[in-house]
């Protein structure tokens, strides 16, 4: 007999409490599910717009309130972890995945966002676990482990990863050609980046403007300034990375010159340029002491609404300080808002350049008193300007708390400024003794410095060992020949000046030539020893010889100990 047919009344109102529950519990189940949903649409928009600090938020808040999170907004979470670089809360985030279930069975989604997440956090051994584990790998897995490499500076492992790829036939996208150009670039090896870039070709990605900026990035970085060209003039539109790229290229190709005249050819077509373009033009300046371009570039800077941002302060003080223009550098630090570690070293790194060590040493002071941490190269910074100003005791005494009171180990650069430091105070024996114990061996740049001290105390038998060391690890560099033959010169020498010179002609080493350069009404004037290819030579020179007989009146008497000033017949041995 059927329940609903009894004359029992009480089973009939349990029958009909079990219902009303069941009811209740669908009503309950649907509400949390449009809560649910209403919560992921807050996470999802979040997420579109990028404000990543309120997509957690969010789902920490949704998940105590004690709803289970959804799949998308797990996702949108660990996507958040990963630009924020959040391990502790993206390791939480993979906990609560594994108790949602949300990778069993696998999910290829969930996995990828991982693997991105633990190598962008700097756990690359968590992010190739999770990839092994990941059965069905797709295009987007390979890629992320890919990036992984490249971005923690494993470059050799991204581009085997690469070609891993290539040979599992599973195609590419534009970000892993651009993450394999970056690998070829951080290496300095152009071999695979011609086998990537005739792939690109084969793909038809060779016109992307994504990929074509990594590859004319790639070949001005590995030295193949004009390959870079080549690609540059193949973009249709170059866009304002393109430019950057080009210009920084000519930059690290020591052609700065063409780096400002790419520069004014992108004002001209209107490409405006970005943070980074103004600081490799800025560079440029610098390296050519280029004072009139770099203030018509602070002016665009200006103009641009960036004001004096860190990025465009630090190349501004940088360009100023090379430029000698000191009191414009200072101007520029003072009026910044915000002054990282940078902002401070290039400071420093200026007024050290131009002998103002005790100016050098109060900015360090009061970088210290703001709360800037100093790094290796501020150290490099302060006791390159102890060596300039002859401060012996104050360099000492940096060098020796580099441990203790900053926690940096001394690299061979700072050993290499210490051995400065003595020697240019004359201290040539104890600049000896330090580098016999120092723990690494010493580079050419302790031994090029040695041997400076030598030849201003004349020290002609240490003089010859210096060299000898220098000729072992830069056998073909001119300078430290003409040092030591100079050095011989200036103790008359004469025989041993002679077979130097003889020894760089059977090496086929030359003296490079040195030139002078003067910027006058917006042109920069350069000048080489003995050269008349200026239009005004005939007036220089007769300038000059005015000014040689004003010297000479004033009982200036001209050096005669360098190899190079005396005639051929005094130098044969």
């Amino acid at each position: 007999m059927s329940i609903l047919t009894t004359k029992n009344p009480h089973m009939l109102l349990l029958f009909q409490n079990r219902s009303l529950i069941t009811h209740l519990s669908l009503q309950q189940q649907q509400r949390e599910e449009e809560e649910k949903r209403h919560w992921s649409q807050l996470i999802t928009q979040c997420a579109r717009s990028k404000q990543h600090d309120q997509v957690l938020h969010l789902f920490y808040t949704m998940h105590r309130s004690g709803l289970r999170p959804s799949r998308n907004s797990t996702i949108s979470s660990l996507n958040a972890c990963s630009h924020l670089c959040l391990l502790p809360q993206g390791t939480q985030l993979h906990a609560l995945t594994i108790k949602a279930a949300l990778l069993s069975p696998p999910d290829v989604v969930v996995s990828n966002v991982l693997i991105d997440m633990y190598s962008k956090c700097g756990l690359l051994d968590e992010s190739h676990k999770i990839f092994d584990e990941t059965h069905h790998r797709d295009l987007v897995s390979w890629i992320s482990i890919l990036s992984g490499y490249s971005r923690n500076g494993l470059h050799g492992s991204a581009l085997e990863t690469f070609f891993d790829v290539h040979s599992l036939g599973m195609g590419f996208s534009d970000y892993g050609f651009s993450v394999a150009f970056k690998a070829c670039a951080a290496l300095g090896d152009i071999r695979p980046g011609l086998q990537i870039h005739c792939l690109a070709t084969k793909v038809g990605l060779d016109s992307d403007v994504f990929v074509v900026s990594s590859l004319l990035d790639m070949y001005a970085k590995c030295g193949r300034i004009t390959s870079a060209r080549h690609v540059f003039n193949t973009i249709d539109e170059p866009n304002v990375v393109s430019w950057t790229s080009m210009i920084s290229g000519y930059v690290r190709s020591e052609d700065g010159e063409e780096a400002l005249r790419l520069f004014s050819q992108q004002l001209r077509v209107g490409i405006a340029p970005d943070p980074f373009t103004f600081s490799s033009v800025l560079a440029a300046c610098a390296s050519l002491s280029a004072l009139d371009p770099g203030q018509q570039v602070h002016v665009h800077v200006l103009k641009s609404g960036l004001g004096l941002q860190l990025f465009a302060g630090n190349s501004l003080i940088d360009m100023y300080a090379k430029c000698g223009c000191l009191s414009d550098a200072t101007r520029v630090h003072a009026h910044m808002q915000v002054r990282d570690v940078v902002s401070w070293t290039g400071m420093i790194n200026g007024c050290a350049s131009h002998g103002h060590g005790l100016e050098a040493l109060r900015l360090f002071t009061q970088m210290k008193s703001a709360g800037i941490r100093p790094n290796a190269v501020t150290l490099v910074c302060v006791l390159s300007a102890c060596s300039h100003s002859g401060l012996v005791k104050e360099g000492l005494r940096h060098f020796h708390s580099m441990r203790d009171e900053y926690g940096i180990e001394p690299t061979e650069e700072h050993f290499t400024c210490v051995v400065d430091l003595l020697g240019r105070a004359g201290l040539v024996k104890e600049a000896e003794e330090f580098m016999r114990h120092m723990p690494c061996e010493p580079s050419a740049s302790a031994w090029g410095a040695l041997l400076s001290a030598c030849r201003k105390n004349g020290n002609v038998h240490l003089s010859a060992k210096c060299a000898d060391q220098l000729f072992r690890l830069e056998p073909h560099a001119a300078a430290n020949h003409v040092q030591l033959a100079n050095i011989y010169a200036a103790s008359g020498r004469w025989k041993d000046m002679g077979r130097v010179r003889l020894l760089m002609k059977e090496k086929g080493i030359k003296k490079e030539s040195s030139y002078s350069w003067i910027e006058m009404g917006k042109k920069v004037n350069v000048f080489g020893v003995g050269d008349n290819l200026h239009p005004k030579s005939d007036v220089i020179y007769f300038m000059l010889g005015i000014l040689a007989m004003e010297m000479k009146d004033q009982g200036y008497i001209p050096t005669s100990d360098h190899a190079w000033g005396r005639q051929e017949k005094d130098t044969k041995p």
